[in-house]
């Protein structure tokens, strides 16, 4: 695939109804409707489209264009593409043509949050903490560190029949709230506590602080909080 211009920008479509059958038809209608914005479009520079496993993948390149200028060529796309109903749409950012694969990368990420949502439409731009979770999942460095602490209370989980992993989730997911947390799991604050102090011993830090714990804990589950 030749591309020329300034910048470019992914869209990944997933079917709605998952209907193999119609996804050729698909592809063709989002290469036909993409054609007819390059065409008529000044500032794209090229449009086009291939299969990608399950999706959809289009790529257009902007030549140089304000921010504004771009954002209505997107807008565009984005109702030429949309109107047969039938597709989840991920939508990256306008990137450089030399990252085109984060291109890709954010585009099938958006996609895929707008199928667990069941949303016609999803922007890199609107995942916030989907984004990072998306992006530290791709880190293998990220995701083996993730693993190792993980794996130190799911194994003492096991050894000692506990619910330190399940107690860690929950302090992530309520930043802390012993109270909110203990009534999400039926045990009493003090439970909770006891928990937290646990899982400091677990991990060699029984002395750290409250807060700066929590913090750790944010970052070993981010990769599931996508």
């Amino acid at each position: 695939m030749g591309v020329t211009g300034s910048k470019l920008q992914c869209f990944a479509f997933a079917l709605r109804a998952g209907d193999p059958c119609s996804f050729y038809a698909m592809l063709d209608s989002v290469s036909s409707g993409l054609g007819t914005v390059r065409d008529g479009c000044a500032i794209v520079e090229s449009a086009s489209v291939c299969r990608y496993r399950d999706h959809i993948l289009a790529f257009v390149s902007y030549g140089s264009a304000s921010d504004e200028e771009r954002a209505a060529a997107e807008r565009r796309c984005i109702a030429v593409t949309s109107v047969e109903g039938s597709l989840h749409c991920g939508v990256s950012e306008a990137v450089h043509l030399c990252d085109g694969d984060l291109a890709i990368r954010q585009a099938l990420a958006a996609a895929a949050s707008a199928q667990r949502h069941g949303e016609q439409l999803a922007r890199w731009s609107g995942l916030h903490l989907s984004a990072f979770a998306s992006a530290a999942r791709y880190d293998r460095l990220f995701m083996s560190a993730s693993e190792l602490y993980r794996s130190m209370l799911a194994g003492y989980d096991d050894e000692h029949g506990t619910e330190l992993v399940r107690t860690a989730e929950a302090l992530v997911n309520w930043h802390g709230d012993v109270k909110a947390i203990a009534e999400e799991l039926h045990q009493h604050p003090n439970t909770v506590r006891y928990r937290m102090r646990k899982m400091k011993a677990v991990l060699g830090i029984p002395h750290e602080d409250d807060k700066v714990f929590i913090n750790l804990l944010s970052l070993v589950f981010l990769p599931e909080l996508g």
